[in-house]
């Protein structure tokens, strides 16, 4: 790399770029819904041409000046999205004041709805979500994830967010895909009609020319854990699915090794890794 320069789109700065020889070296973009919904200034760090360009000392200037115009520009919180097989220029981002919050893993697999099983509940019923489950459905979400300490996410990591934060995050979550015709949130009712458990799968697109479904949320109540709910949470989503072959995907935390085993089939593969990092404003080594 022979030289670069940080220029500024949109108004304000909402995006710093990095530009070598007329290339894009790296992009910073303004995250608009988490800095609404956080009231902090989010920025996003995108690296077009990732690649062996990333170990040499000319990149690492460009990084720091644009990391310096994001400071500037009083981005509070700044995120990568790193592929794993860039591990070995972790380092170059944790120099510059990164620091390791996530690795997401993402798997694929492609199912018939004809071939599944079907797995009724042991007791009680299977259901679509309604309004009047909010209450509970949150109790259930922050039971699972917000509150409990054996769960790992960056969104509860609380150097980045407060317990607030995190539950109004996970609140928001739950709420959007409520409201949202396009989600299937299936909830299982114990034996009284009170849920115990629920399930949500979203169609995100295709994926070679297949219907692409994401896994997007989990939750079981502790005293129904064990009871195979997710199995037949499971069989009565894909059997809501209106195309018999479809692609489902799940992501998940790899510190969260019960969602790991669970992925972890015959026909499913693993497609994708990712370490996510955060950098504050104006923190470096």
């Amino acid at each position: 790399m022979s030289g670069y320069e940080i220029i500024s789109e949109k108004d304000g700065g909402a995006s710093i770029i990095a530009v070598e020889d007329g290339n894009r070296v790296a992009k910073l973009n303004h995250m608009d819904w988490e800095s609404d919904f956080f009231g902090k200034r989010f920025g996003k760090l995108e690296i077009p041409r990732a690649g062996p360009h990333l170990q040499e000392a000319a990149f690492d200037d460009a990084l720091k000046s644009l990391l310096l115009a994001g400071d500037k520009s009083r981005f509070d919180l700044i995120e990568i999205d790193l592929d794993i097989s860039l591990i070995d220029a972790a380092w170059l981002f944790e120099d510059n004041g990164f620091r390791t919050v996530d690795v997401k893993v993402t798997f694929l697999t492609v199912m018939k709805k004809s071939e599944i099983d079907e797995a009724p509940p042991d007791s009680g019923e299977i259901c679509f979500v309604s309004a009047d489950m909010k209450e509970r459905i949150l109790e259930l979400t922050h039971q699972s994830f917000t509150d409990n300490p054996l769960f790992k996410s960056r969104f509860t990591n609380r150097r980045y967010f407060s317990h607030a934060e995190s539950r109004r995050y996970y609140a928001a979550w739950i709420e959007n895909h409520i409201r949202d015709e396009r989600s299937l949130f299936a909830v299982m009712k114990d034996a009284a009609g009170k849920p115990a458990g629920y399930l949500i799968y979203k169609r995100t697109g295709e994926y070679q020319g297949k219907p692409l479904y994401r896994g997007v949320l989990v939750a079981v109540a502790p005293e129904h854990r064990g009871k195979k709910m997710h199995r037949a949470l499971q069989s009565f989503v894909y059997r809501q699915f209106s195309e018999d072959e479809v692609c489902l995907t799940f992501t998940t935390q790899l510190a969260n090794l019960s969602a790991m085993r669970n992925y972890i089939r015959p026909h499913t593969i693993l497609d994708h890794a990712e370490i996510v990092l955060y950098r504050l404003r104006g923190e470096a080594r």
